[in-house]
């Protein structure tokens, strides 16, 4: 007799998907020619991507899908999706890089930030109109000479 026995009591189902390059919809902004990807780090492009849900028994894939195609922008050598609005484009080289940056990836010039307006900056105008405020007032009560 035989000390190995087989026996499958159950059976998996599931869904997975597979992921597939497309042209750009009709709908959506157009591709990036230059593109920092925050994933795998490097600067490619960042294409349309289209996610296939698959049916899968025993983790085979078959061809049935179960859903509906979902359409994203990704890294073309990663494949990592990525929210265009998070990304802002350099100045200089035009290379779409993560809003919190503080240099560009492809050039390495600084993203200029606005800055807040600094209290001797404020201070020097308060003084400059407090001036002018007490010299409009000096010719408003100044009493003509000679009387």
């Amino acid at each position: 007799m035989s000390d190995f026995l087989c026996c499958c009591n159950f059976i998996l189902f599931g869904c997975n998907h597979k992921i597939g390059r497309i042209e750009k919809p009709h709908d959506k902004p157009p591709e990036q020619e230059k593109f920092s990807c925050p994933n795998c780090l490097k600067i490619t492009k960042a294409v349309y991507f289209a996610k296939y849900p698959l049916f899968e028994c025993c983790f085979i894939p078959l061809c049935y899908t179960c859903g509906i195609p979902s359409y994203y922008m990704g890294c073309e050598n990663c494949q990592f999706e990525i929210d265009i609005n998070k990304f802002i484009k350099c100045s200089i080289c035009s290379c779409l890089i993560i809003k919190n940056s503080k240099f560009c990836n492809e050039c390495g010039s600084r993203i200029i930030e606005k800055r807040p307006i600094t209290t001797q900056t404020s201070n020097f105008n308060k003084d400059h109109n407090k001036q002018e405020v007490n010299k409009s007032t000096e010719k408003q009560f100044k009493t003509p000479q000679g009387i």
